[in-house]
């Protein structure tokens, strides 16, 4: 059974995780600024997302959605 979930990240300030398939939110996490990337950890139980106007990359917990930790410093995705 395959099981069809995708990983947003936005200028509404939040990442979602989606279930395509029910078309529904599974989990919200939210930012003080657009989110301006998120990854999923190789064994699908970590999320990561990252905000360049608050500094700040956020871990979760892939299936609860629950924040882990706020990791705050030199963050920002420039091009150097």
């Amino acid at each position: 059974m395959l099981i069809f979930r995708v990983l947003t990240s936005s200028w509404d300030k939040t990442a979602q995780l989606l279930d395509v398939e029910k078309r529904s939110v599974l989990w919200k996490g939210e930012h003080v600024g657009i989110v301006t990337y998120c990854d999923i950890s190789k064994d699908g139980n970590l999320v990561t997302t990252v905000s360049d106007f608050e500094n700040v990359l956020k871990l979760w917990d892939m299936r609860s959605g629950a924040l882990i930790e706020d990791i705050i410093g030199e963050l920002r995705s420039e091009n150097r």
